[in-house]
């Protein structure tokens, strides 16, 4: 008779049918949420869009005649782009959703192993998989169509590959990390730290690394005049001056544990990270103890990860904190093996894999019910307007036309024309005229007017709901700083509207209410341009 204690403490059991489990409960997450949630998460088809146009014969770029690097992932923007060239350009989102639940199988299969091989456990290596294979925000990383799930599957490889000694090839899987997310640097230091003992490990590691990276940059400086990616230093800039939104940029990555009912509750959360850091801590100290560093790195990435966002200081959503899971999982799992022998009650040891069996159980129920039946608040009205939005562009609106507007997404993957982004994601001008306001962009809107002085774009997409004030978040100041503006404004464009009859027909998803889109009319000497 196999009774749950003897399951999840025999090594043969767990390795055989314990990943078995793991796989088949991630993948019948995964295609549950694939087929409920028919969008990515919006900002993945910025890459996409470089990755179609790649597919396309455009080259990787966002815009006719423009090398800007507007994606933090050009390695993974280049895959989508090829894998695009050999089947389809349309079908680069499911083939990222595809390669996201490839990397978040291989990641729970990761998380079993690495924790098998840290604490000698069966039984923790067994629950640290199926906790992330079972975890939500892990299966939306998976499904969301974002470098993310793809990112930690080769974060984890590099430490697997560190751990059995191969340190060129943790490092040349390091490389491959960077080229995925520049916020990689962060793990290749932490996983650097492992090599600090052994100066001859350390250079096969730097020199991993640098055989991907060398060529990566070269290339990225070659093609595009700088490798690192615009979208970055656009970001600081738009962002940069509002202190006011650090606190709660950090509180939304923090609170990737919780169900949406309980994101408001802070003190919950801090708690949480206070018994996360806890852990770190603690697993610190047991690894000194015993000479094994293989921890550490986890252990160091989940307290510089949130400080980086911190020091970021750009708009952040909750999908950041998904980087994060593996190593908050094992560094928990890794805590709480060091912690049993020192908390033991006779009740509890005598029943503890009945309580591991009816907890797990229940976190696969919960986990179900949230993929299955869990709905946002928002649904995907928002994704809905912006998707038709971009039809209504492509069918609409001249080719040659460029666009002047913030939700760069979607619509830039649908319309296929050339777009101008108010943060400056895609666009060096909008950032080379935000940064001379400096500190004092959020409190002044004219950085706009002088973009549309200079660039002359020939559409406007402003949010309606507040567009009397500066609707362009996070800015709160009046949207015209005059009366000259509004004169200004006006004499250079004017509002149109969607038909009826055509709105009814062929884009009825378009939440008319939610935006303003505005025409240039013919340049006159006295207004904008």
């Amino acid at each position: 008779m196999i009774t749950a204690g003897s399951f999840l403490n025999n090594e043969e059991f767990t390795d055989r049918y314990g990943l078995v489990l793991i796989v088949l409960i991630g993948i019948l997450l995964s295609v549950i949420n694939i087929i409920r949630i028919p969008y990515c998460v919006e900002d993945a088809y910025i890459t996409f869009r470089y990755s179609g146009r790649f597919a396309e014969g455009n080259g990787l770029t966002y815009n006719d005649g423009e090398k800007v690097l507007g994606t933090t992932t050009p390695l993974y923007a280049l895959l989508l782009g090829i894998l695009g060239w050999i089947t389809s350009p349309a079908s680069i989102p499911m083939i990222s959703r595809i390669l996201g639940v490839i990397g978040f199988l291989s990641s729970a299969l990761l998380i079993y192993f690495i924790i098998k091989r840290l604490t000698s456990s069966p039984a923790a290596a067994f629950i640290g998989g199926l906790v992330y294979a079972a975890y939500p925000p892990s299966v939306a990383s998976a499904t969301g169509g974002m470098e993310v799930a793809f990112f930690q599957v080769f974060l984890l490889l590099s430490l697997f590959f560190m751990l059995k000694g191969r340190p060129l090839a943790a490092g040349i899987l390091c490389g491959i990390v960077i080229g995925l997310r520049p916020d990689g640097l962060i793990w290749a230091g932490c996983l650097g730290v492992i090599t600090l003992p052994n100066p001859r490990q350390m250079l096969k590691f730097i020199a991993g690394n640098l055989t991907i990276l060398l060529p990566l940059i070269i290339g990225l400086a070659i093609y595009y005049g700088n490798p690192l990616p615009h979208s970055i230093t656009a970001k600081r800039i738009s962002y940069g001056p509002n202190y006011s939104f650090d606190y709660d940029n950090l509180i939304n990555v923090l609170r990737i544990f919780l169900p949406v009912p309980l994101w408001n509750f802070h003190a919950l959360i801090i708690i949480i990270w206070f018994l996360v850091f806890a852990s770190v801590v603690l697993s610190v100290r047991k690894a000194l103890k015993e000479s094994d560093y293989g921890i550490f790195p986890f252990a160091l990435f989940a307290v510089l990860y949130p400080s980086f966002l911190f020091y970021g200081r750009t708009l952040m959503f909750q999908w950041y904190g998904f980087i994060m899971l593996p190593m908050i999982v094992i560094v928990l799992l890794y805590a709480a093996h060091s912690l049993r022998d020192n908390f033991k009650n006779h009740w509890i040891e005598r029943h503890k894999f009945s309580l591991i069996t009816a907890g797990l159980t229940l976190f696969i129920i919960i986990g179900f019910w949230r993929v299955t039946f869990h709905t946002s608040d928002s649904g995907f009205t928002g994704l809905v307007d912006l998707e038709e939005r971009g039809m209504y562009f492509r069918d609409n609106l001249p080719e040659d036309a460029s666009i002047m507007l913030e939700p760069l997404g979607i619509i830039g993957y649908e319309c296929g024309r050339n777009l101008i982004c108010e943060i400056g994601l895609v666009s060096p001008e909008v950032t080379r005229i935000k940064r001379q306001y400096g500190e004092n962009l959020g409190n002044d809107s004219g950085w706009y007017f002088e973009a549309l002085r200079e660039l002359k774009p020939d559409y406007l997409l402003l949010r309606a709901p507040n567009f009397y004030y500066n609707q362009l978040y996070p800015y709160d100041t009046e949207f015209f700083r005059n009366e000259q503006d509004s004169i200004e404004f006006y004499g250079s464009y004017r509002r149109i509207t969607i038909p009826d009859s055509l709105w009814k027909e062929k884009y009825p998803g378009i939440q008319r209410h939610w935006f303003y889109l505005f025409e240039r009319k013919p340049s006159r000497p006295d207004t904008v341009g």
